[in-house]
């Protein structure tokens, strides 16, 4: 379809790391005895991306090299060219695994709840700077902001060079479900407030329409009262 955006990096299709449906199966057993590596929520993002080519040209997390060059000059070479890239993409791993962890071994990834949704080949491991990332991707020095707040939090001091092999199709699934399930909670917290707009207006309308009323009736009360006390002076006066 000639009006769809075309993939970064001189792509001509997404890049596509997901394991097809029918060796999910297969590949869970092929990959049940490899150390397992966890992901936070927010790195599974990423690996969910770089699965379904949503972070296209990206084949796996970046090496050392991209990833350097990305803080100094915003920018990934694919495909003969340079590409605007301003955030390196990267999984952190805490510096008590990294003894357990070479270069060639080959690990799981898994999720919060112990799942495994990918594999890839660790090629290097190498200390976060993270106040070179933070000066990069957000521009100042400063860390009093959330972003700052965020990295400096996390306890993973290292990063490794992965060579990311599969990512799990059942991610895509997981994702569905999440954005689904948040779509109803915004669409329920959208009644809510709707509904309280329009208990709010409906009293606000009933209240001005209650002032406007005994305003009314209150001139036709002294209207009355003034016309009775005419009458009483007219019929003293013929008197």
């Amino acid at each position: 379809m000639s009006d769809l955006v075309p993939p970064h990096g001189g792509l001509v299709r997404p890049v596509n790391r997901t394991v097809p449906a029918d060796r999910v199966a297969e590949f869970d057993k092929e990959i049940a005895s490899l150390p397992a590596l966890p992901v936070s929520d927010a790195d599974l993002s990423s690996v969910y991306r770089i699965g379904d080519g949503g972070l296209s040209p990206l084949t796996g997390p970046m090496v050392k090299y991209v990833y350097d060059q990305v803080l100094r000059d915003a920018n990934i070479d694919a495909n003969g060219g340079k590409y605007a890239w301003t955030i390196p993409i990267s999984l952190p791993v805490e510096k008590a695994q990294v003894s357990s962890l070479r270069p060639g071994k080959k690990v799981r990834l898994v999720n919060a709840a112990g799942e495994a949704v990918g594999c890839l080949r660790i090629d290097d491991i190498f200390p976060w700077d993270k106040s070179a990332y933070l000066e990069s991707v957000y521009q100042t020095k400063r860390t009093d902001h959330p972003g700052g707040r965020m990295v400096l939090s996390d306890t993973r001091e290292m990063l490794f060079e992965p060579n990311a092999q599969e990512v799990l199709e059942a991610l895509l699934p997981f994702y569905v479900n999440r954005h689904l399930y948040q779509l109803m909670l915004s669409a329920k917290a959208s009644e809510h407030s709707a509904r309280m707009v329009a208990m709010k207006t409906a009293k606000d309308n009933a209240t001005k329409l209650l002032g406007d009323l005994t305003l009314e009736y209150n001139k036709a009360r002294q209207a009355a009262i003034t016309q009775e006390i005419l009458e009483i002076a007219a019929a003293s006066f013929a008197a």
